[in-house]
């Protein structure tokens, strides 16, 4: 999330809620709760005052459903983002209302420019009040759900969707006993720009192994096969996907490898290989396949 964004969402919050009693210079903190070991804020979204942490998560990359329509205890529809999560979970200070919590949380975000994507009141349990909201900026999204309790507690779930960064590649060896046991083999190492067949540089070390594959293995022919997920019209997922694979086999023809050994086709959304409802879905259709000839 952007530093000066952070600040701003910080700011707007210190100013609509209450501020904590100043102690004179040398008083000593009063005794009470104290934060679940190893736990703090998240760095964008600072706590309401009084509140003590009593558990926290992050993660990398993971997945999270964050709420769009809520019926009575839990969520009727959701959105399944994947990216870096964070997950803080607080205490509420005695004689504050779940109300008070999440409106001032709601105010502050929409003041730094989120939007509300959901606010609902249930009289579950004691009741809750329950605020998701998203923020578009610059090609980054980011997502925040708080949800807090009556005389309980006020989760806090931040999501910042990013894909999946690639850290473990097939190797030429991997390719060959895949495509030796079924004929093919999936490869989702091979990156290219944003709606467009141009190769990004980062795709080079599966691109190698590729050239590897066929070097080690001269009687060996593939066709190269783009496919996409739904996004978008058929006929322009058709043309791109066809379009990826020309390039795929072109750079591993300029690498050295002949092109009588390669052939080069794309078939859209029409073969996929999980659902195209959801991110996690759709990024397993987008591949490149060498299938053997």
């Amino acid at each position: 999330m952007n530093v000066r964004l952070a600040l701003a969402l910080a700011a707007a919050f210190c100013f609509l809620v209450a501020p904590a009693t100043a102690r004179s210079e040398g008083e000593e903190a009063p005794e009470g709760p104290t934060d679940a070991e190893g736990c703090k804020d998240h760095r964008a979204v600072p706590r309401y005052p009084g509140q003590v942490i009593v558990e926290c998560d992050a993660k990398e990359f993971d997945a999270a459903e964050m709420p769009l329509a809520a019926e009575g205890c839990g969520a009727d529809k959701v959105e399944r983002l994947e990216g870096k999560m964070s997950l803080v979970r607080y205490q509420n200070p005695e004689k504050v209302s779940a109300l008070q919590i999440v409106r001032n949380y709601e105010r502050a975000l929409k003041a730094s420019g989120y939007q509300l994507l959901l606010r609902t009141r249930s009289n579950c349990n004691d009741g809750f009040e329950w605020v998701t909201a998203r923020l578009r900026q610059k090609g980054s999204e980011t997502w925040v759900s708080i949800r807090s309790e009556q005389g309980a507690d006020t989760e806090l779930r931040v999501v910042e969707v990013q894909a999946l960064e690639q850290k473990v590649e097939i190797d030429a060896a991997g390719m060959l006993a895949e495509i030796e046991r079924t004929g093919h083999v999936a490869v989702y190492g091979i990156l290219f720009a944003t709606g467009k067949f141009t190769i990004r540089p980062d795709s080079e070390p599966v691109l190698r192994q590729i050239v590897t594959l066929l070097q080690d293995n001269p009687a060996l022919k593939l066709r190269v096969e783009g496919h996409t997920d739904d996004v978008g019209t058929p006929a322009a997922n058709l043309k791109l996907s066809k379009e990826r694979a020309a390039s795929v086999k072109a750079w591993l023809v300029k690498a050295g490898i002949a092109g009588a050994r390669l052939a080069a086709e794309g078939y859209g959304a029409t073969r996929p290989i999980a659902g195209n409802d959801g991110d996690e879905g759709r990024a397993k259709n987008r591949r490149v396949e060498l299938v053997k000839i």
